[in-house]
């Protein structure tokens, strides 16, 4: 484990699950993670003490996010009304809807001419946005690193976290995994289960899930599967 201490950057614009930013960090938040705020509401500039383990992306997997000091009045960078200051994100592209991309938990509403090429599912991008209602209104959007290439990942190993839509980050063994709705789930596991992982590392570093499958079964494609639809339901 380790300890991280200094100012809330950014953070989900709904609920506290998701990628925050924090002391230049990114930090993910997963359940059950335990966010406490006696000391004032977890908003960016907020200073937080975070406990957690340091993932092999630089990530940290956050156990306790802790509020020890509250804002200054108008010290946070992100404001909830139009004319707000610019904001720099960088994160992967875990999802598209619509005219929108969910960039590590935050929405990013595009306009027309504002990114250099069509950002795609596990790309990582840097997004330079304004923040409005919370969404945020990209002015433009940079590819990083593009999710091409990879290897095939087949793994057993034990849910440690996971989101309660089921779509978005989950914590297999050590790995991050990008469990999206294309991905197909034989059961819904639970945190503690251990399964089989079938899954894309592509080049970039990031990890895309095609099944996860429960432990005892066995690896193939061909089973009967259900897609990640939240609420969990069996979309064959």
């Amino acid at each position: 484990m380790i300890k991280l201490e200094g100012a809330i950057e950014g953070r989900p614009p709904r609920g506290r699950v998701g990628t925050w930013r924090i002391a230049g960090r990114s930090v993910s938040v997963l359940e059950p993670a335990t966010v406490v705020e006696d000391a004032g509401a977890a908003l960016p500039g907020a200073r937080a003490v975070v406990i957690g383990e340091e993932l092999s992306d630089d990530t940290i997997q956050a156990v306790l996010v802790h509020v020890v000091e509250s804002p200054s009045v108008g010290s946070s960078p992100v404001h909830d009304a139009p004319g707000s200051p610019e904001v720099r994100l960088r994160g992967v592209v875990e999802a598209r809807r619509g005219p929108a991309y969910v960039v590590d938990g935050h929405t990013i509403r595009v306009e027309p001419g504002a990114a250099d090429a069509s950002p795609q599912l596990a790309d990582i991008v840097e997004v330079v946005a304004l923040p409005t209602r919370g969404e945020f209104y990209a002015k433009a959007i940079s590819i990083m690193a593009r999710a091409e290439g990879g290897t095939r990942y087949v793994k057993r190993a034990t849910v440690r976290s996971m989101p309660h839509t089921l779509i978005g980050w989950w914590l297999l063994g050590d790995d991050r995994v990008l469990v999206t709705a294309d991905t197909l789930l034989a059961d819904r596991p639970r945190v503690g289960d251990e399964i089989w992982i079938l899954a894309t590392r592509h080049d970039n570093g990031v990890i895309v899930a095609g099944e996860l499958l429960a432990g005892s079964k066995p690896l193939h494609s061909s089973m009967s599967s259900a897609r990640v639809v939240p609420p969990f339901v069996c979309a064959n």
